[in-house]
């Protein structure tokens, strides 16, 4: 049988790409992965495209044990944080790691829960133009459990102000230009012309003000998190659940562990039968728990290797 794979790209030997530093990591506005890829494709004069495909295309580097597999899209692949290890060998700056959750490939699936459509808080994005940064994308804005901005309490926008589309192409794609694919109107919309329909301030809900605030513990520690893979105590978490105060809400979050079951049954799996657990069932189990996740990613009894 003939193998029409492509021949591998040679690992670098020394850094090829600029040094470019992903903004905000350690702080709840942490650049998105996408994001940065876009941002620094645009340093090269290249597409994003183009860049996600470089990376993509090195053939495995020391101490990997598992193939790339990876999108356009990186949190929609299934390793995000080999793709994120790798762009940070290539332009030498450690920290781009992180962008990509290592910890993610193997403890933590992202891929159903996050957005395929970019979304954005202009305010945010106000304020980047008012710090004389660029307007970037934070990597909060990528889950689907996140639909209103914590800083700004507005929910975020994803329908062009002129056009009113909702098919503007990837993140990166929407913050280098800023722009609508479509009609090129400025996505941060025409200010003095009084309060358009999706400047409307809708408030958030308490389930969603609790995922959010879930969401901004993850995104802040994750650089503490480091890169070993720590597998959810979610066991541990049932049991906090079950010594909090008040009947029914116990009842309430016992039914949303008794729908993460299976997850929960995986923990008692030998490692190399294991699946990622779904960030869903880790963020309801962490909220009814009234515990954050990065601790209950702290408190695992078992840590895997790659």
């Amino acid at each position: 049988m003939h193998n029409f794979r492509k021949s591998p790209t040679p690992i670098p030997a020394r850094v090829l790409l600029s040094g470019l530093e992903p903004i905000g990591v350690g702080t709840d506005q942490c650049e998105s992965l996408p994001g940065y890829v876009g941002r620094l494709a645009a340093v090269h004069g290249v597409t994003p495209v183009d860049m996600t495909d470089y990376v993509r295309s090195l053939p495995p580097i020391e101490g990997e044990r598992y193939a790339m597999e990876v999108g356009y899209k990186p949190y929609w692949g299934a390793t995000p944080g080999l793709f994120a290890t790798r762009l940070a060998r290539l332009t030498g700056v450690p920290s781009v790691g992180v962008l990509g959750m290592p910890w993610a490939d193997h403890t933590i699936s992202l891929r159903k829960h996050v957005r395929k459509s970019p979304v954005w808080c202009s305010e945010c994005w106000r304020d980047d133009l008012e710090a004389g940064r660029p307007r970037y994308d934070r990597l909060l804005w990528n889950f689907e459990m996140y639909g209103h901005c914590h800083r700004h309490g507005r929910k975020l926008e994803g329908l062009c102000p002129g056009c009113r589309s909702a098919k503007l192409g990837s993140q990166a794609g929407v913050v280098l230009a800023g722009l609508c694919n479509h009609c090129g109107a400025d996505l941060l919309g025409r200010q003095g012309d009084g309060v358009a329909e999706q400047e409307v301030v809708v408030s958030p809900s308490e389930r969603e003000v609790q995922f959010a605030t879930l969401l901004v513990d993850l995104v802040t520690e994750m650089p503490a998190l480091g890169e070993l893979a720590r597998w959810p105590d979610l066991e541990r978490a049932v049991e906090a659940i079950k010594v909090r105060a008040g009947l029914e809400f116990q009842m309430d979050a016992l039914r949303e562990a008794k729908a993460s079951a299976s997850h929960i049954y995986q923990m008692r799996q030998p490692e190399r039968m294991r699946r990622p657990i779904g960030l869903g069932p880790v963020i309801k189990i962490a909220a009814a728990a009234g515990m954050r996740i990065p601790e209950i990613l702290k408190m695992g009894t078992r840590k895997g290797s790659f």
